[in-house]
């Protein structure tokens, strides 16, 4: 994700909410798509714990329909 900022003062702080990055992704062609989910994957490899509290967190009542359409999208037909 590229950002240019021009500002005579320091920035301190950028945020960018989930919903945003989420859009962003969307926009993003296939290839760059891939290579996000590459990013996020290599830089979780010194975190491999994480990804069993995220299958745990995906586990939850409000994540039942996510979890069925990342089950679709990732399962080989």
């Amino acid at each position: 994700m590229k950002v240019d900022v021009s500002s005579s003062s320091p920035i301190l702080r950028m945020e960018v909410s989930t919903n945003d990055f989420g859009q962003l992704f969307a926009l993003m062609a296939a290839d760059e798509q891939v290579e996000v989910l590459r990013a996020m994957v290599d830089h979780m490899k010194p975190h491999a714990v994480q990804w069993d509290y995220i299958a745990i967190e995906l586990e939850g009542p409000r994540n039942v329909s996510l979890r069925g359409t990342l089950h679709d999208i990732f399962t080989i037909k």
